[in-house]
């Protein structure tokens, strides 16, 4: 019986599958209209397709703004 009761556990954790996680993280960038073709008007597109694209279990971005 104790040897049945210690193979369970141990039958269990190698059922298990790995998970994967993506992880995205952005700098956004202050937005600073003098930026010209760099400005988040511009940008804001491409950052959208990005998360779109690879669909991150988590992103983080930096210099958000309303």
């Amino acid at each position: 019986m104790m040897k049945k009761l210690f193979f369970l556990p141990l039958l269990f954790a190698c059922s298990l599958q790995a998970q994967t996680i993506k992880v995205l993280t952005y700098n956004i960038r202050l937005d600073n209209p003098g930026d010209g073709p760099d400005r988040w008007e511009v940008r804001k597109a491409a950052l959208a397709a990005e998360v779109l694209r690879h669909q991150p279990s988590v992103a983080g971005f930096q210099e958000v703004t309303k």
